[in-house]
């Protein structure tokens, strides 16, 4: 188990977020992001996927960095998004998504690489400020093994139903990918998926927001 709450506290008080955004031209923009912050369990054995805290003092162990391009002109868009995340390397981070889209009316179409739809922080998965708390539920994010991108297609359409509640619903689909998921510096599991396939579902109103999804994979 973590340590008390004196432990948990300052954890959390020692996160330091920062986000900047620089706009290049009326349709180019760069930004960045990243997070860290000083944790340490009285297990020895880590209990986080992908984060390796642990009986010692870690400054890395949940550090995230990440740095974006994105290009929009009449409905047309490209982004590209890297991001060293808790478990990698510095030498070594990862491309979190490289797609290209079009909108129109209440459609959104995207190809290429993308961040998988199942949660409600998925679009911000990496992005620590944007978070409420230290880190996010790991009972809920880790549920896929810290797996959060994919190679396909989505479409998104936007409606509303009524005058204040927003109906979002994205089906997908994911080919062929490879990955990795780290439990500990010596033990590594790899996996192929050959097809991916689900739909999300969120309902956004004033006050609340619903998220649901259906996800499927064949190994």
């Amino acid at each position: 188990m973590m340590k008390k709450l004196p432990t948990i506290l300052i954890t959390s008080l020692l996160t330091s977020p920062v986000h900047a955004v620089i706009e290049l031209t009326d349709t180019l923009s760069f930004s960045g992001f990243g997070s860290t912050s000083w944790a340490r369990s009285d297990n020895d054995t880590p209990l986080f996927i992908n984060r390796f805290i642990k009986d010692e003092n870690c400054f890395d162990c949940d550090t995230t960095f990440g740095l974006q391009l994105d290009y929009y002109n009449n409905g047309f868009k490209a982004s590209v998004q890297g991001v060293k995340r808790p478990q990698d390397h510095w030498s070594n981070p990862s491309l979190e998504w490289a797609y290209v889209g079009y909108e129109f009316e209440n459609f959104d179409i995207r190809a290429g690489r993308q961040r998988l739809p199942l949660y409600l922080a998925s679009e911000y998965f990496y992005v620590g400020q944007a978070y409420t708390q230290a880190r996010l539920p790991t009972e809920v994010y880790g549920a896929f093994l810290g797996i959060t991108g994919y190679n396909g297609i989505a479409a998104t359409w936007n409606t509303y139903i009524g005058d204040d509640i927003q109906l979002t619903v994205t089906p997908y689909v994911g080919f062929d990918d490879k990955n990795s998921v780290t439990f500990s510096p010596t033990f590594e599991l790899e996996f192929e998926t050959q097809r991916l396939y689900g739909i999300n579902a969120q309902l956004l109103g004033d006050f609340y927001r619903w998220n649901f999804f259906c996800n499927g994979r064949k190994v």
